[in-house]
């Protein structure tokens, strides 16, 4: 056989052998092969998080350790120690990284919340201390499609007024596990007219979210029990004239023979208010509110005589994600922190597995990897209902509000009682 007809014979072969293949091809071996590979679900308009196998999944605390020490070191062991319970998500580690300080101002809330949004696998947030960084953080954060859980921010500007309206600081995806101060500031008016019938009533407000938001909710409620409200403010944070502004408002309430005296400072002004206080004031009821349920302050003789209005000491309960009792976490903080902590350490717990909780509830997970839907996240959150944490069972409403609304008031008279649960509870407010 010559060459050329050698090469029409395997020419002939080659084509036959093609031909029996796509012959030999089903509709369907040809249509998979011609279509992509399926994607996975794609994110919400929120966007989302990939956690890559082996990556521990991102959540940030933003509380106050700028001149709150003890408060922030109580609560950041409590977030510690309750992501330590909770455990893995899905076989992923949770890390907290760093403490990212919130101080207590809106400029501090801010520039916080810039930082956890610079982090683009931060997947929720825990924070902040003071209402005023709430108000400025959680706006960012809102805006980056995160969630934001407080334990302790209680101004009614960060949630609703509790009649169904909304306030100008709610933004989607923030929540509270602290009481709304509309509860606190009924509870204060409530017992200074219910319990120590008096009828007159001075205030003392500051330019701060939390002080003036007590100050109004006191004043709304003791007025529409039948009593008067004389208002002062005093100049604070790097405003000249403190001095001379305490000295005129405590003028201003003795002039007006006021019967007690409402002050929601924080130790910072509570402390010179107090110091410089007149004697025709000192022996009134002296009033105040949660900002003040520190070891610190209440060690300090200026303590001594004060109703101080706040959130139940001790619960007794268990947290039902990681079954640890309010006795063994406290336990634990205190051997952590080398102190008795003061308020809100139980939120802060629960806040922190609340959050995980949520996490791993609305997680895909596949091949080691997990994907958290941003939008998903807030939608779980606002179902909360019921959630059995050491404050006891938490719901959240439509607006981020997951309290209770039951109040104490405590007397404090030793300054040698620095734990917060071994007060007096003098009166207690159920709403």
């Amino acid at each position: 056989m010559t060459r050329p007809a050698i090469r029409r014979v395997y020419a002939l072969l080659v084509v036959g052998l093609l031909i029996g293949l796509v012959l030999g091809c089903s509709d369907d071996d040809r249509q998979a092969s011609s279509e992509p590979a399926p994607e996975p679900p794609s994110f919400g308009e929120l966007g989302g998080i990939v956690v890559g196998a082996g990556e521990a999944v991102q959540i940030r605390s933003l509380l106050a350790h700028d001149g709150w020490e003890e408060a922030a070191e109580a609560g950041r062991a409590a977030i510690e120690i309750a992501v330590r319970d909770f455990g893995d998500i899905h076989g992923h580690r949770a890390d907290l990284g760093l403490p990212i300080n919130s101080m207590c101002t809106p400029a501090g809330g801010s520039a916080a919340a810039g930082d956890v949004i610079a982090d683009k696998q931060v997947v929720g947030v825990i924070g902040t201390s003071c209402s005023g960084a709430g108000a400025a953080a959680s706006k960012l954060l809102s805006e980056a499609g995160l969630v934001m859980i407080s334990p302790s921010n209680t101004s009614p500007s960060l949630t609703s007024d509790l009649e169904g309206n909304k306030n100008p600081n709610n933004y989607p995806g923030y929540f509270r596990l602290s009481n709304n101060d509309i509860y606190t500031g009924r509870a204060a008016a409530s017992f200074a007219y219910n319990r120590l019938e008096l009828m007159k009533m001075g205030t003392v407000d500051i330019d701060d979210a939390y002080v003036a938001g007590l100050v109004d909710a006191f004043s709304d409620a003791f007025t529409s029990l039948g009593g008067e409200v004389v208002d002062t403010r005093i100049l604070f944070h790097n405003e000249e004239g403190f001095a001379e502004s305490l000295a005129a408002a405590s003028d201003a309430l003795v002039d007006a023979d006021v019967e007690g005296i409402f002050f929601p400072l924080y130790p910072a002004q509570a402390t010179p208010f107090l110091d410089q206080l007149p004697t025709d004031l000192q022996d009134l009821a002296l009033v105040s509110a949660d900002g003040l349920l520190t070891p610190g302050f209440l060690g300090s003789e200026v303590s001594e005589g004060l109703y101080i209005v706040g959130p139940i000491a001790t619960f007794g309960n268990v947290n039902s994600v990681t079954g640890e009792s309010e006795a063994t976490v406290k336990r634990t903080i205190e051997t952590a922190y080398g102190d008795t902590p003061g308020s809100f350490w139980q939120h802060s717990y629960d806040a922190a597995t609340l959050l995980l909780s949520a996490i791993e509830s609305v997680a895909q997970v596949s091949d080691g990897t997990l994907r958290v839907d941003r939008a998903a996240l807030r939608v779980e959150l606002a179902a909360t209902d019921g959630f059995q944490g050491l404050v006891g069972a938490i719901s959240c409403d439509a607006f981020g509000d997951c309290g209770n609304g039951i109040t104490n008031v405590y007397r404090h008279t030793d300054s040698d009682v620095t734990d917060v649960a071994e007060l007096e509870v003098f009166y207690q407010f159920v709403p």
